[in-house]
């Protein structure tokens, strides 16, 4: 994880308002789950098009995460799901959008390896063209998966 990210991503967090998720809305919630799940669908169907359409334009990290999900492609077939997808706030500005959620994912097929896992992360959302998209991410932990 680049500095830069993680540090956007802490002003992020010092920004929100301090009543946090329940005062985020439904609606903010339905709509960065509907990101989230058209990217890790698309990642799922390897289309490469898709994802880049849910990844916001103007991210520093978004050449890394196009790069990062095509090298994915090539290498893994993974099945996702998600376990926990909470609000956790919403700037006071409504820029950006900071979500908890937990993702199982799991090897369908490929030839490389890869360990079955339990990812927990800070998933960062901004308004691109009027829509959310995805700004970033913070790994908080990944465990592996007893099979």
């Amino acid at each position: 994880m680049n500095r830069f990210l993680m540090a956007a991503v802490w002003c992020g967090l010092v920004l929100m308002t301090t009543v946090g998720a329940a005062d985020a809305g439904a609606a903010v919630r339905e709509e960065v789950g509907k990101v989230y799940t058209q990217y890790l669908n698309a990642m799922k169907a390897k289309n490469l098009g898709e994802v880049i359409d849910t990844l916001h334009s103007q991210s520093p990290a978004f050449n890394q995460a196009k790069q990062a999900a095509a090298q994915n492609m090539v290498s893994y077939d993974l099945t996702y799901n998600i376990t926990a997808f909470e609000v956790v706030g919403v700037t006071k500005d409504g820029a950006f959008a900071v979500v908890r959620a937990k993702l199982e994912t799991r090897k369908a097929g490929g030839a490389a390896p890869f360990e079955d896992n339990e990812l927990d992360a800070l998933q960062v959302f901004s308004k691109d063209g009027g829509k959310w998209k995805i700004w970033g991410s913070v790994i908080l932990g990944v465990k592996p998966m007893n099979n």
